[in-house]
């Protein structure tokens, strides 16, 4: 699958992956090869890209996804100024999102999912 994760200011992630976990408005969404197609509001927390024995995190708040013919699209509203971190045993997804990166974050101003 193919994965590309993008805020107003810059592209964060683009490569391959393959599986996937993101954080929906509702609840967590695990994505493996040949997912149907599905797009969905973001809500906030960590989402994990594998390839292989590779993990990166990327901590999300806002935004949309979107699968179609294995090529995963997230629009996120807010993401921390860093390329992904690989996760450590010793954190939960949960404290993740709310200590990496010091808080700052690129955003969509103005912008409204409705």
């Amino acid at each position: 699958m193919h994965v590309r994760i993008i805020s107003a200011e810059r592209a964060v992630y683009d490569g391959e992956a393959d599986a996937v976990v993101v954080p929906a408005f509702d609840g967590e969404v695990g994505i493996l090869p040949r997912h149907a197609p599905l797009m969905t509001l973001l809500g906030k927390g960590a989402m994990t890209v594998r390839n292989g024995a590779d993990e990166r995190v990327f901590d999300v708040q806002g935004g949309f996804l979107q699968i179609v013919n294995d090529k995963i699209s997230v629009v996120a509203e807010y993401v921390p100024l860093h390329r992904g971190y690989r996760a450590s045993a010793g954190h939960s997804r949960a404290d993740r999102f709310s200590t990496s990166s010091g808080g700052r974050a690129v955003g969509i101003s103005g912008c409204r999912l409705s």
